[in-house]
């Protein structure tokens, strides 16, 4: 796995978890 791939899903879990 890249690590850009873990970076951007980390960005997403975030922004998900301050969305809501």
């Amino acid at each position: 796995m890249s690590w850009i791939l873990l970076f951007f899903a980390g960005l997403f879990e975030i922004g998900w978890a301050i969305g809501l």
